[in-house]
């Protein structure tokens, strides 16, 4: 069984182990957790039998071996829920403690900040990466300028032909002093107008999302050094485990 207050001197190596500790203790538990269910395995006899005549039948003494002993079993479950207990306090002792700056180009963004926000920023970031990358960006096949007045890009103005169809009759045979004209319907296209049209758009230039997506990954990184930094911090074992499991075993 793994001791806190002899392996470990740091918060890092803490939280490197728990995981692994806490899953081989859980499966050990359950493994416990199963023996307790089965009542059997605490129960056993012994029987030798006794004739009333002397030269009455005799019978072999017939015996079942107890298998567990439930001081035995709680005495395992203590043992392994106080390193489940004392590494996590341990852990949660030293995350009040630890702390560090994060540091972007030599500026502190943030100045002491605990490891467990640390390390629940690296996961938002992550979140905030996924998004800047969902940001749309400007067709840049266009040439856009800024309108500040509403906020959003526009293109130069693009001018386009507005026509309209029209229908024309036409004699196709001329008329004769015996036969009338023959005619036939038309349709064509005339200039009615013109279109003047602005493009305008409310989203992001390429450069800039670029921009925004490399800022991001240097504060992640940099929230990484400084949650390696913070765990670096001394850790004092705490062993509360066992006071309490007595509490209620003894």
């Amino acid at each position: 069984m793994i001791k806190l207050s002899f392996n470990f001197k740091k918060l890092n190596q803490v939280v490197a182990a728990e995981k692994t500790i806490k899953s081989q203790n859980y499966t050990k538990i359950t493994e416990i957790d199963k023996k307790l269910k089965k009542p059997d395995l605490f129960s056993g006899f012994s029987r030798v039998y006794s004739p009333y005549e002397e030269e009455g039948e005799q019978y072999n003494p017939e015996y079942k071996k107890v298998q567990l002993r439930i001081n035995d079993v709680l005495d395992e479950y203590c043992e392994l829920h106080t390193d489940l207990i004392d590494i996590t306090a341990t852990k949660d002792d030293a995350n009040c403690i630890a702390k560090s700056d994060i540091v972007v180009d030599g500026k502190v963004v943030a100045k002491n900040v605990c490891a467990t926000t640390l390390l629940f920023l690296e996961k938002q970031l992550n979140d905030v990466r996924i998004l800047v990358e969902d940001i749309p960006i400007l067709n840049e096949a266009e040439t856009w300028h800024y309108d500040s007045a509403v906020a959003l890009h526009k293109t130069a103005p693009t001018t386009s032909i507005k026509t309209k169809k029209i229908t024309k009759h036409i004699i196709v045979v001329p008329s004769t002093d015996k036969h009338p004209a023959v005619t036939d319907k038309v349709t064509e296209d005339v200039k009615e107008g013109t279109w003047e049209k602005i493009d305008e758009s409310g989203a992001m230039l390429l450069v800039e999302k670029k921009e925004i997506l490399k800022k991001v990954e240097k504060l992640a990184l940099a929230v990484k050094a400084a949650r390696e930094s913070a765990n670096m911090q001394d850790i004092i074992p705490v062993e509360i485990g066992k006071s309490l499991l007595n509490y209620i075993f003894q």
